[in-house]
């Protein structure tokens, strides 16, 4: 995950807010990221050698396994196919060569080694998540949607660890948010256990309106904007969906909006963005971070089990921007997650 230099650098001063959200070495970071797509890689493919689907899926000729998309897709649920593939992939374990992939390599009996405490935390919840894969392949359900509060708590953690506040703060930078006047008000869609609220508190004088379906995950925000050391009296929690948050936003105005990773867990992402689009003020700006298919469904299986869809294309989400009567004003795909800056038409 590379890091811009002027931000990477403002990171290293002591005293610069930078500094302070980055409260895990870089590092770190990179080890945390590396260590657990190269986890969950191993498990997806043991699962389901284990589990006797890749016998079933697969067909064997002269020594080599290999199966026809086509034929996965219309035999097992779609979109689990989908992101099981290009998780197998990308671990190594298939090679894709048109409407075939091949078997190149059984995982290993053992795991791969992790050295990352953050990431050794979060195993045992990888591996229940995952242990769901074949019946998912099979019925298209998620037995394990979400996680309880004592799960969450080490996923934020992991989160923490992979990066995700490093991301979040230098997106808050990206589209000048640090740059709002002291009286505006951020609307923080799909603020989840509290990362993007807490960044928007530290690189912000503003007051910030949390929303997140999960009441579990805001009472957890609470408790994180606390540890942290931040001012949680700068902002209002409400649980709702964002598909429904006019019901209770309505008559608010924002300044500006903030939304990072959330369109592949909404069931009406067009909505969604109508909302924003209505509570936004004529001169608002919408800061968008999401990640977008193919290219992040590489390591996008254990939260598409707990819950999410797959990824929207980048031809999908410019679609449902114009529909949303938003206008590009920026955006930049590499070398983090795609940003978005948008306005309202």
């Amino acid at each position: 995950m590379p890091i811009p230099l002027k931000f990477f650098i403002k990171t290293l001063i002591p005293g610069t807010p930078e500094r302070a959200i980055l409260v895990i070495p870089y590092r770190e970071i990179r080890k945390a990221i590396k260590e657990s797509m190269r986890y969950i890689q191993w498990k997806t493919a043991s699962i389901l050698e284990d589990s006797g689907w890749l016998d079933d899926a697969f067909k064997l000729k002269e020594g080599k396994r290999y199966a026809r998309i086509p034929d996965l897709l219309s035999k097992y649920h779609r979109d689990t196919v989908v992101i099981t593939i290009e998780t197998l992939k990308a671990g190594g374990y298939v090679r894709q060569r048109g409407d075939y992939i091949y078997f190149i390599k059984l995982p290993s009996p053992n795991s791969p080694s992790v050295s990352s405490r953050y990431v050794n935390e979060i195993i045992p919840i990888i591996d229940r998540v995952i242990e769901t894969l074949p019946h998912c392949l099979e019925t298209g359900e998620k037995k394990y949607m979400w996680l309880r509060r004592e799960s969450k708590s080490i996923f934020l953690k992991f989160l923490e660890a992979s990066g995700y506040m490093l991301l979040r703060s230098y997106a808050v930078m990206w589209a000048g948010f640090n740059k709002l006047p002291e009286n505006s008000i951020v609307l923080d869609v799909g603020a989840g256990m509290g990362l993007s609220t807490a960044v928007l508190l530290k690189f912000t004088k503003t007051r910030v309106v949390a929303v997140d379906p999960d009441s579990v995950s805001l009472e957890i925000a609470r408790h994180y904007i606390r540890v942290m050391g931040l001012d949680v009296d700068r902002v209002e929690f409400f649980p709702c969906k964002g598909e429904n948050m006019i019901k209770y936003l309505g008559k608010r105005v924002f300044d500006a909006a903030f939304m990072i990773n959330v369109l592949h867990w909404c069931d009406e992402p067009p909505v969604l963005l109508k909302n924003v689009r209505m509570l936004l003020k004529a001169q608002g700006r919408f800061c968008i971070m999401q990640t977008i298919a193919p290219e992040f469904h590489k390591g996008h299986i254990v939260v598409y089990l707990m819950g999410a869809k797959l990824l929207p294309t980048l031809d999908e989400l410019m679609t449902w921007f114009r529909e949303a009567s938003f206008k590009l004003v920026k955006k930049q795909l590499k070398p983090l997650f795609p940003l978005f800056l948008l306005k309202p038409v």
